[in-house]
């Protein structure tokens, strides 16, 4: 089955996540989607809690890394640590290095106030790689 991952960075509590995932199961694609949250200094400490809750709900990978688990991902990777700003959506980049590495087939990056279209959000998405 196609992976699709979505990778995000935010400084805002991530509620859109939640209309992922409700897109995701409605259009039955739950089982081939998970999401990869990256954290910054402004990031609201209860973003942890909320990725957990929507794990727990809607049965979805969905990690979120703050600094300290970023650095933990890339400690073998130690350059490329050192080129990624702090407070800046260039941070996406850790989540994208991380999606390759576990081989997925199919990145979405989406911003902390971007919202899903009408219809089969994950569904549009497949013309990647065609």
């Amino acid at each position: 089955m196609t992976e699709t991952i979505v990778v995000s960075t935010t400084v805002n509590v991530p509620h859109f996540i939640e209309l992922l995932c409700r897109n995701a199961i409605e259009y039955n694609r739950k089982d081939s989607v998970s999401f990869i949250i990256i954290g910054d200094f402004k990031t609201p400490k209860e973003v942890r809690s909320l990725c957990e809750g929507f794990t727990e709900k809607f049965k979805m990978n969905i990690r979120y890394l703050d600094i300290d688990d970023q650095e933990d991902a890339l400690k073998n990777y130690k350059e490329l640590w050192k080129l990624i700003p702090f407070n800046d959506g260039v941070r996406k980049i850790i989540g994208t290095f991380l999606a390759y590495m576990e081989g997925c087939d199919r990145l979405i990056m989406v911003d902390d106030d971007n919202f899903p279209i009408q219809g089969d959000f994950f569904g549009s998405h497949n013309i990647v790689g065609t």
